[in-house]
């Protein structure tokens, strides 16, 4: 069979050196692969490297005629992308106008980006994508790219962190966990407590940080720091060479956004100074759970997360509301908003107020007596796409995903698309059985590896199951 054409791509410096050593076990299995990326500073280091690198910001390619056929969807893709890069990436102190311009910087590598790899993947059709979980600018415009060129684009992804990793199909933030049903393969243990390589981190703190020693902290950020603010001031300059009123009016009309009243809102928005609340109103839970009644728990994701920007999940706050409604004239059914421990805070009062008024009561850490929560039959879990899930899988406690987010697990579980009372108990039945079904599949798809370990270098099995999973 004809070797496939195969790339990697990382947002920005600090995937290379995991991803040099990934190359150097495929090149010694005869398999070449290239990285391809909208990073400057990257694809200069990797030049450096004699790593042979497409480089995506370039005017050339970029054909604006595929910008009039773009789709909606991937229009909410890339704005996505913009608001989840400027979230997790940058710190923008610039001042009003500069920060603006510094937006449209990003709307611009947003596009060039996209329309570069569509340019290369429409020449080079059988190509497969491959790169770490990310859901910022690089990643996204790349993958809706190979989508609409019908080629592969997959991630590298710690399923159940931060030693649990497997790979995913398409969009990343859609998590769509390539599963291997093979029944030759041996029973795989990796879901045991003691499977961590290095060291148990609460997954609340796991950052690459936590691997290295202080000096190399330092020298990491220090580094980091400088490359991505030559990475913004090229992305700037870029964009000033096609500032124009043209140019201007494209980029606003493909990244115009619609106009949500406060009320109609499906997804978390952050605490604002000005917000008008009773904080007496909002109706905390104390954390003691009683045997007389079913708790409906959703955990839920940081404000700041991905899931509040992409389509299929931007619906989290919604969900919540829709799920009260079935449950709220039952004095035995309780519906409870547990808030990602950390970011308390950042909630908006008014929505929670809002969910009070609900019937639904909130779970803050800070504010309870208890906030362990066990794994009985009458503890219903919710999750956009959480690790929740995973941690759920064969026990009593049924987990519920609400989103898009991992289709090809919801399918082989048979979950209802939709909030049904019926269909769900006939599924909670199940839950315990099918999940431990599942579990096994889950493990056989993946392995161990220390995913946020940057001086991570990969086992000859590893590498087996990868090669493997892609069908390479």
């Amino acid at each position: 069979m004809k070797k496939r054409n195969l790339l990697f791509t990382i947002n920005n410096i600090r995937g290379l050196r995991r991803f040099i050593d990934l190359r150097k076990n495929f090149i010694s299995r005869g398999y070449s692969i290239e990285l391809i990326t909208s990073s400057f500073t990257l694809y200069l280091i990797s030049k450096i490297f004699g790593i042979k690198t497409k480089f995506l910001m370039q005017k050339k390619f970029a054909n604006y005629k595929d910008l009039k056929k773009i789709s909606n969807y991937n229009k909410k893709l890339f704005l996505s992308s913009i608001k989840a890069e400027i979230d997790q990436e940058i710190n923008y102190n610039y001042g009003k106008y500069l920060s603006r311009l510094f937006i449209f910087s990003k709307k611009i590598k947003s596009l060039h980006t996209y329309l570069n790899a569509l340019y290369y993947l429409r020449k080079h059709q059988n190509t497969l994508i491959l790169g770490y979980n990310s859901n910022i600018i690089n990643q996204i415009s790349i993958c809706a790219a190979s989508i609409d060129t019908n080629n592969d684009f997959y991630s590298l992804v710690p399923v159940n962190p931060p030693s649990i990793v497997g790979i995913t199909k398409s969009l990343p933030f859609l998590r769509e966990l390539v599963l291997r049903k093979d029944k030759f393969l041996k029973k795989s243990n990796i879901f045991k407590d003691n499977n961590y390589l290095s060291k148990k981190i609460p997954k609340a703190q796991l950052t690459s940080d936590l691997y290295l020693k202080n000096h190399e902290i330092f020298f990491r950020k220090v580094i980091y720091k400088i490359l991505s603010i030559i990475d913004d001031l090229f992305n700037l300059y870029y964009a000033l060479t096609i500032y124009n009123k043209s140019t201007i009016n494209l980029v606003e009309e493909i990244f115009h956004e619609e106009n949500y009243t406060f009320d109609s809102l499906t997804y978390w928005t952050t605490s604002k100074n000005n917000e008008k609340y009773n904080q007496e109103k909002i109706k905390f839970f104390d954390g003691n759970i009683k045997n007389k009644f079913r708790y409906h728990i959703f955990f839920c994701s940081s404000p700041f997360e991905s899931e509040n920007y992409f389509p299929g999940l931007n619906n989290e706050y919604s969900k919540l509301k829709e799920l009260s409604q079935i449950y709220k004239n039952n004095g035995k059914e309780i519906v409870i908003a547990r808030l990602h421990p950390g970011w308390e805070k950042k909630y908006s009062k008014l929505q929670l107020q809002n969910l009070s008024y609900e019937g639904i009561q909130i779970w803050d850490k800070t504010k309870c007596n208890n906030f362990a929560l066990g794994n009985s039959h009458k503890i219903i879990k919710y999750t956009t796409c959480g690790t929740i899930f995973f941690e759920s899988l064969g026990k009593e406690s049924p987990c519920i995903v609400t989103s898009e987010a991992f289709k090809s697990i919801k399918t082989y579980l048979k979950q209802p698309n939709e909030f049904d009372k019926y269909e769900y108990e006939i599924y909670f039945q199940k839950w315990q059985k099918k999940s431990k079904e599942l579990k096994e599949i889950i493990a056989q798809s993946c392995w161990i590896q220390d995913y946020y370990d940057p001086s991570m270098r990969h086992t000859k099995k590893q590498i087996d199951n990868i090669i493997s999973i892609l069908n390479l």
